[in-house]
């Protein structure tokens, strides 16, 4: 794939309607060629250029993809590398991710897409180490994180308080937590639910 990497496909092609990958390096949009050129021929069109559409294709052009058998088949006339296309129909690559400038802000960037990976996303993070993206620590459920819920703010730890969280509960459940106030409501109807084992 040469040096293209996954932070260059998403940079600088906002203005692309089309986009095309070929060979590892982003050319002209495919609805700017003329039909029946030679070039509009491909081993593999990638529909959608979000983070998987983008992820599938960098992965083809990359170098473990001329040592797959089954790839081996996909070229044409069975010699050099994939030619792989990227195709967007919006006029933007990267799909929910979305990072943005403020204006009259340029010290701060807000991501209206994904923001965050888990450690339990091993191949996510494994990417982006590979790709040597920066990273910031994202905690979450801390108890002075604000939350807006029905028109009304208040803080992570004011989740279990019944005077502020905006529910309109009976008395009988009012500030259980959601399992407990479903088994309540379950014993109402079948006393003695709790304490039976189903099969």
């Amino acid at each position: 794939m040469g040096d293209l990497t996954r932070r260059d496909v998403f940079k600088g092609t906002g203005a692309l309607g089309a986009a095309a990958i070929v060979d590892g390096a982003l050319v002209t949009p495919a609805r700017a060629r003329a039909r029946g050129d030679e070039t509009d021929v491909v081993d593999v069109a990638v529909i959608g250029a979000g983070v998987s559409g983008a992820y599938a294709a960098w992965r083809l052009l990359g170098p473990e993809a001329e040592h797959g058998g089954a790839l081996k088949k996909l070229r044409r006339r069975g010699r050099g590398p994939l030619k792989v296309h990227l195709f967007e129909g919006s006029e933007r690559l990267g799909g929910r991710l979305f990072s943005v400038t403020p204006p009259g802000m340029p010290h701060l960037h807000a991501e209206l897409g994904g923001m965050r990976y888990l450690d339990n996303q091993p191949v996510v993070a494994d990417l982006v180490e590979h790709l040597g993206l920066p990273t910031d620590p994202f905690p979450v459920d801390e108890p002075q994180n604000l939350v807006y819920l029905r028109r009304h703010r208040f803080t992570q730890a004011q989740w279990n308080d019944p005077a502020v969280v905006p529910y309109d509960l009976p008395a009988a459940i009012r500030g259980k937590s959601p399992d407990d106030a479903l088994v309540s409501v379950i014993e109402r109807f079948v006393p003695g639910a709790a304490g039976t084992r189903w099969r």
